[in-house]
């Protein structure tokens, strides 16, 4: 009875490997997990590569705690939903698998989406490179990225319209976002991460150095700069009005600080961390700064506020009366009330619109102490300002080209202090009739070699044609398809003594015409169709043909009769195509051809014999 009972009990056991939930109570048992009724509440291995029980159906917030030595997690087609914050501190994550069949979840390239790919969860921590998010993905979740610190790229796709706080986390590898240009919702210029229309800076990726921020910001994002501590300055667009929580925090080399005076809030712990922070300018458009906002910058000494004490204590105050708490050592922070900036811009660069080969002069005046200058420049077209190397003055004296058409200017002025102001961009249009600053040359070709025909000019939306007039003829020819600036041809002979120009318009319709070159072909003849022997019946006539290429050729035809032993020339047949009706005599009969060109150079075709049937 009693071996009854226990076998009884070994099939409820066996049975139980079959049931969903079956080895609920093994997997809880060997240490592994803690799992109730299908939730794993708790992970307590030891790391590496993590296998989560079949018939597991949820995951718990916090189940695998602060974990940093699993590796991957497999997931079951079993779990259906995973909490909040499951794998956030997972720092040794290299790669999700969801199984097959999962009803709720999936996976590609270790990267956790939901089911359908239209929400990025997960990137594992661990993920290097670039990645390129795929173009079913409309949404990514909060923390999306979070301590991803070895990614340095990341492309969006067209398809995403929505982004979770704090997605990019700790991304401190990060070099460049890039966007595809059909997002309707977000853009990137010069690796930035901004909404559609450019009016808020959502992320600076960590590693940028320099960063020439949109003229058209008016909002500073959440933790939008956090952890670009590789930046030694930031010039901030007199278009920014808010500046949110966190958004720079951890920027520390940033030594000096100038909030322009369009400015209206700061938020809360802005710059914390930023601890080479030593001078900091408020203007008096600031209503507002957040709690702690300037909290851990060890080094700040000074702050210059345009307004009145009476006004900084208020800015202090907040809606119930209480005091404000910028830093938790404000006290050792010496205030300058009533200051006016001694960085001031007084003359602004202009507009210009000059004729192509001009000479002009960009203009930037500013009162201040021991200023500098930097220029930067954007061509038509482009869509980030570049630094404009050697370009150091508050006069810079230039001459432009055709490609300045549309370019913008401004310049960064810069004090001892360290405060920086930024000019208003300035645009040049370049006007005038296309200028050749390089004609085409003539040639002499070996027949059959590759040459190239190239003119260069400035102008604005230039256009080419080249025309061409052969050896002989009296009118010029368009010569169809080319229509580039640099032309690349294999010569033919009937090429020799060929002239050729090139015409080029501009957006106006102003042309000019380069001067003319001539094509010179040189070179032993080449037969390009060889004769071939022939079989008829006689009576019948046929046809001797030979083709070559070169320049002044002549053609004399050979023959051997059968029996012969030497070659005779053939009278009076001196051309390329011989029609002949052979007698009786022919049968057998070899012939050649030998072509000469006005060099003198000779070859001789192939030998052919005519035969009778």
């Amino acid at each position: 009875m009693k071996k009854q009972i226990i076998s009884i009990a070994l099939i409820f056991v066996m049975l139980a490997a079959f049931l969903p939930g079956a080895g609920l109570a093994a997997f809880a048992a060997d240490g592994d997990f803690t799992i109730k009724n299908g939730v794993l509440t708790k992970y307590n291995g030891s790391g590496g590569d993590v296998v989560i029980p079949e018939g597991v159906t949820s995951i718990s917030d916090f189940a695998f705690g602060l974990n940093s030595t699993m590796t991957s997690v497999t997931i079951p087609k079993t779990v259906t939903a995973i909490g909040e914050d499951t794998f956030s501190t997972c720092s040794g994550l290299t790669k999700f698998v969801v199984k097959s069949g999962n009803p709720s979840y999936s996976s590609q390239d270790g990267v956790l989406y939901n089911k359908d790919k239209t929400l990025l969860m997960l990137c594992p921590a661990k993920k290097t490179g670039t990645l390129s998010i795929p173009d079913t993905v409309t949404s990514l979740g909060d923390w999306a990225f979070e301590l991803c610190a070895e990614l340095t790229g990341i492309t969006i796709p067209k398809s995403l319209t929505s982004i979770g706080r704090f997605t990019f986390g700790a991304c401190r590898s990060l070099t460049s976002i890039s966007v595809d240009s059909g997002n309707p919702a977000f853009s990137s210029q010069d690796g930035v991460l901004y909404n559609k229309d450019r009016t808020t800076l959502i992320m600076c990726p960590a590693k940028k150095t320099s960063v020439s921020i949109a003229d058209s910001v008016t909002t500073i994002g959440e933790k939008a700069f956090s952890g670009c501590g590789k930046l030694k300055s930031i010039s901030l667009p007199a278009s920014v009005t808010s500046i949110g929580n966190s958004a720079f925090v951890g920027c520390s080399g940033l030594t000096n600080l100038t909030l322009p005076s369009s400015v209206k809030t700061v938020g809360a712990y802005a710059f914390q961390y930023c601890t080479a922070l030593k001078s900091v300018f408020v203007p008096k458009s600031v209503t507002s700064i957040g709690m702690w906002a300037f909290i851990d910058c060890d080094s700040l000494a000074t702050v210059y506020y345009a307004g009145s004490r009476e006004e900084w204590e208020a800015l202090l105050t907040d809606e119930y009366g209480g005091s404000v708490t910028l830093h938790p050592t404000f006290e050792n922070v010496s205030v300058y009330y009533n200051y006016t900036r001694v960085l001031k811009i007084t003359a602004q660069p202009t507009d210009q619109n000059i004729k192509l080969g001009d000479t002009i002069k960009l203009n930037v005046k500013a009162e201040g102490e021991g200023l500098t200058y930097q220029w930067y420049f954007k061509k038509a077209g482009q869509t980030s300002f570049s630094k404009w190397n050697g370009r150091t003055h508050a006069t810079e004296t230039v001459t432009p080209n055709a490609t300045w058409n549309g370019i913008q200017l401004y310049c960064i002025v810069k004090d001892s202090a360290g405060n920086t102001e930024q000019s208003n961009p300035a645009k040049i249009t370049v006007t005038g009739t296309p200028k050749i600053t390089r004609q085409p040359v003539s040639q002499t070709v070996a027949l059959g070699d590759t040459i190239q025909l190239s003119v260069k000019a400035e102008g604005v939306g230039l256009t080419y044609q080249w025309y061409f007039k052969k050896a002989g003829q009296t009118a010029w020819n368009k010569w169809k398809g080319r229509t580039h600036a640099t032309e690349t041809v294999t010569p033919n002979a009937t090429w020799n003594g060929i002239q050729l120009y090139c015409e080029i318009r501009d957006a106006a319709g102003a042309k000019v015409s380069s001067s003319t070159a001539r094509i010179t072909v040189s070179g032993a003849p080449k037969i390009t169709v060889q004769p071939v022997s022939q079989t008829m019946a006689l009576g019948d006539t046929i046809q001797l043909s030979v083709k070559a290429e070169g320049v002044s050729l002549t053609y004399q035809w050979y023959f051997k009769k059968a029996g012969q032993t030497a070659w005779n020339k053939w009278k009076g047949r001196t051309h390329a195509t011989e029609t002949v009706t052979p007698n009786a005599t022919w049968n057998g009969i070899q012939l050649y051809c030998e072509i000469k060109d006005g060099a003198g150079d000779s070859v001789k075709s192939d030998t052919v014999t005519v035969s009778f049937k």
